[in-house]
């Protein structure tokens, strides 16, 4: 994700603000946390997590031996059919507790429909209980003048499913656009989707809307600072599991494979909390190879 992206981050104040909770933000029931990656089949996870000349269909099993969830980007720019949705449970039928975020796709967002919500609905239903929360992603031109689109396509998301929103234009960020927006998705139960970018820090807005907490964090190719910066998110997430939240965290880098490393500090620094459900990062064993032979 190059969003926020910046050659001078190390000039940037990266300091969280207390998380701000909304009136009408429902409770989840079970405190968890979802960690992950934006793609199952980088080149840059061979040796990590993938063993060498493993076949691309085979990476996502991998992953999900090392993560419990995935930021499926791929949704953005394309429908899935019912069928390669299967194909994909298949591959991680014996993770019980992995799950698949899918991005709501662009087309829907600039012509939105019917016809294709359906088809979109239709098939990620088809992940059953490992579908996890579902978001929009704006782009940085949808601004304030686009509301009543955007009113009208979560009017027709269903009850069932959960759903997140990411907004980019800054004017859905002022003080009172906060206090107005975050009430509104509050009565929705749609989470504010946080990212945690180096160039537009209005963005890690800290509202909690739901009973789910989606963070996206990009970061500087595993400089000192991005370390600094995750063990401050470890902090504010210790503080979320005391509200009951349900967090998905997912790394972005410039390179996708540096993400392992930071997981794999969150992971220490959130050792104490044996509770939650998030599988160490454990690379592969390479008795797995027998599977594919």
């Amino acid at each position: 994700m190059d969003f926020g992206r910046i050659e001078n981050f190390q000039d940037i104040t990266y300091t969280l603000g207390e998380p701000v909770e909304h009136r009408g933000k429902h409770l989840c029931n079970e405190t968890s946390l979802y960690l992950g990656l934006p793609l199952w089949n980088h080149a840059s996870y061979l040796e990590e997590f993938i063993p060498p000349e493993t076949p691309k269909e085979q990476y996502l099993y991998f992953y999900a031996q090392a993560f419990n969830s995935i930021e499926l980007n791929s949704t953005y720019y394309s429908i899935p059919s019912k069928q390669r949705v299967q194909g994909w449970m298949q591959k991680v039928e014996d993770q019980d507790h992995f799950t698949f975020c899918p991005k709501f796709p662009k087309s829907l967002i600039q012509n939105f429909n019917q016809a294709d919500l359906r088809s979109f609905l239709d098939a990620i239903e088809s992940f059953h209980q490992k579908l996890g929360q579902v978001f929009l992603q704006f782009t940085p031109h949808f601004d304030l003048s686009y509301s009543e689109l955007f009113k009208r396509i979560l009017k027709e998301l269903p009850s069932h499913m959960d759903f997140g929103v990411e907004l980019r234009h800054p004017s859905w960020f002022s003080p009172i656009m906060k206090k107005r927006f975050g009430d509104y998705l509050a009565k929705k139960d749609v989470s504010w989707v946080m990212t945690d970018t180096p160039g537009v820090r209005e963005v890690c807005h800290m509202q909690l809307t739901s009973s789910n907490v989606f963070i996206r964090f990009v970061g500087n190719s595993l400089d000192q600072t991005d370390f600094a910066r995750i063990e401050s998110w470890c902090e504010v997430i210790k503080e979320l599991i005391q509200k009951k939240q349900k967090i998905y965290f997912f790394m972005h880098q410039p390179i996708e494979g540096d993400g392992i490393e930071l997981v794999k500090h969150m992971q220490k620094l959130l050792s104490e909390q044996s509770h939650l459900l998030v599988h160490p990062y454990k690379g592969y064993n390479k008795k797995q190879l027998s599977l594919f032979e």
